[in-house]
């Protein structure tokens, strides 16, 4: 069952992305990045875990839609996004995680800042919101 998030929710995607939303507003997708967000985990700064609800969007992730999408039709469309709550997380694990996603990085979220540097600010902050704070002053997630 779909809910609404408290927000704003730090998003992290495994495959290494690093998001924030700070509303439900709805917003422009292509295909290919829709049919992405299944991978998404969200963090609120309540201690709740979300992922992206599959009714979300109007396609359903196929084979042949990810062919497509990959290939000759990915068409933009907008959507809101629907969340389902999936848990509770410790402020470490959120920490251990966007470390984890800096390690593996290839020179995204490391591109002008030293993935060292990021991982000692994230490790160094104690609260979601200072966290928050810290990735934005870093200019690592925006608004």
């Amino acid at each position: 069952m779909s809910a609404e998030p408290p927000y704003p929710l730090l998003i992290i995607d495994p495959e290494g992305w690093l998001g924030l939303r700070v509303d439900g507003r709805k917003r422009r997708f292509s295909l290919y990045g829709a049919l992405n967000t299944k991978r998404w985990v969200g963090y609120d700064s309540a201690g709740g875990q979300w992922r992206v609800a599959p009714s979300s969007f109007p396609y359903k992730d196929e084979w042949w839609t990810r062919l497509l999408a990959n290939t000759i039709y990915n068409p933009r469309f907008e959507a809101e996004l629907h969340w389902e709550a999936s848990g509770m997380y410790s402020f470490e694990e959120l920490q251990a995680s966007i470390c984890c996603l800096v390690d593996g990085d290839d020179d995204v979220l490391t591109q002008f800042i030293e993935g060292d540097r990021i991982k000692a600010a994230v490790r160094a902050c104690k609260t979601f919101d200072e966290l928050l704070g810290k990735l934005k002053s870093m200019k690592i997630v925006r608004e």
